[in-house]
């Protein structure tokens, strides 16, 4: 049942009031996730530079790897035919 008095007898006053806070609270929200959003964003760039300039050292160093494999071999084929 309605109250007929009292601070909650404006039903129509009492749901446009939660409907501000809501839409306050979703406006402050959408703020937060655009802000993490865009720090995100910066995060991702950078990880991703992270990650190719890892892949750069990777490739070097399995190129040195390999050369170095190689020059063992031959080494080895050398020593092997003395």
């Amino acid at each position: 049942m309605l109250a007929t008095s009292g601070p909650y007898s404006d039903v129509y006053a009492l749901l446009d009031n939660m409907k501000a806070n809501l839409v306050a609270e979703s406006a402050a929200q959408a703020a937060v996730y655009k802000n993490q959003m865009e720090d995100c964003g910066e995060e991702k760039t950078l990880r991703q530079g992270e990650m190719d300039e890892a892949t750069k050292s990777n490739n070097a160093a399995q190129a040195q790897f390999n050369t170095c494999t190689q020059a063992a071999d031959v080494a080895d084929a050398a020593l092997t035919l003395n």
